[in-house]
């Protein structure tokens, strides 16, 4: 099972390992939370249940666990267990109330060993229920928070682009206005320079020099 993180610590922006389930809040919960839940008084009655004792499966199986290919044929009242008909002169020859499990059957409903497996077994399918349900919750809301934070990084990025865009735009009009100034100076100061020149050769002219 995957690493589950405390639901409480979550949602004030921490990353605590669970370590047990809430049933009746229906949330996971880390050491320090599971402590806190002890306490309080809404939730110290609460059903708490350790991650890792939660089933991954559920076998039922009408096969003895120990001689598979057999089923179970008998029930020993003594042990409360059922067995098949190699497991009988193994390990219940000295039982004296071992019956047909078609005999016990009949009187299952008053048997408070199998009232109690299914309550547990109801107990447990909830927890699974609830904890599944918990699972996709924090699924969903992981893939709304990434998206929302894909949402704001591609809105950074696009401010950034429109900055760096504005600032280049304001740079070229600076760079071509700068520009502008230098090529008009640079030509007055040529134009003045020939009219200077002109002028020279003019004096020089009159006064005859070579």
């Amino acid at each position: 099972m995957a690493a589950q993180y405390c639901e409480p610590c979550h949602a004030r922006g921490l990353t605590a390992t669970a370590f047990r389930w809430c049933n009746e809040c229906e949330e996971t919960l880390c050491f320090e939370c599971t402590e806190a839940h002890k306490v309080q008084k809404m939730s110290r009655n609460h059903h708490l249940v350790e991650i890792t004792k939660i089933p991954k499966k559920i076998n039922l199986s009408y096969n003895c666990a120990t001689h598979q290919y057999l089923p179970f044929d008998y029930f020993c009242v003594d042990h409360d267990v059922l067995c098949c008909k190699d497991c009988l002169p193994k390990d219940h020859r000295a039982c004296k109330n071992v019956t047909s499990i078609d005999i016990a059957s009949n009187n299952s409903k008053q048997s408070q060993t199998l009232q109690d497996s299914e309550d547990q077994l109801c107990f447990i399918l909830e927890v699974l229920e609830k904890f599944i349900n918990s699972c996709n919750e924090n699924y969903s809301r992981i893939e709304e928070e990434e998206t929302e934070i894909l949402k704001q990084l591609a809105s950074n990025k696009q401010k950034v682009i429109n900055r760096l865009e504005s600032l280049e735009e304001h740079h070229r009009k600076q760079l071509a206005d700068m520009k502008g100034e230098y090529v008009t100076c640079i030509k007055q100061q040529k134009k003045d320079v020939g009219e200077l020149v002109i002028s020279s050769e003019a004096v020089k002219e009159e006064l005859g020099i070579c």
